[in-house]
């Protein structure tokens, strides 16, 4: 094989892997919080890429990792938060989220106390 056949062949197939990696991303326009506390209001933005939840106000990003998968519901976490995501489609569908709707519920400690927060997508 030439080596400049083979330096084409591996720049196709690293071009092919960025593609897949940021075409499997699924992005979502969401209300505001409920339990907001003002750092965390505003309108979000909801990003899930393979085991990545990222959601966002116009102030601030935040992110959280896959801790528990099961058909319908992911559960994230970061340093602060569990992430429960519902309304997930079957692995089977291939992870195609389809328009389907949202519900992340934010479970956190503040002042001691457990709160829940509630976001619709």
């Amino acid at each position: 094989m030439r080596p400049t056949s083979c330096l084409q062949q591996i720049s196709a197939t690293i071009t092919l892997c960025i593609f897949s990696a940021t075409a499997s991303a699924e992005t979502y326009s969401c209300g505001e919080w409920s339990e907001a506390s003002l750092l965390h209001r505003g309108v979000i933005s909801v990003e899930l890429r393979e085991n990545t939840l990222t959601w966002s106000n116009d102030r601030q990003t935040y992110g959280a990792e896959l801790i528990n998968s099961a058909v319908g519901h992911n559960v994230y976490s970061d340093d602060a938060s569990i992430y429960m995501v519902y309304g997930l489609p079957p692995m089977d569908e291939g992870n195609v989220f389809d328009g389907r709707r949202l519900t992340i519920r934010r479970i956190f400690f503040s002042s001691m106390a457990l709160q829940v927060s509630e976001l619709m997508c």
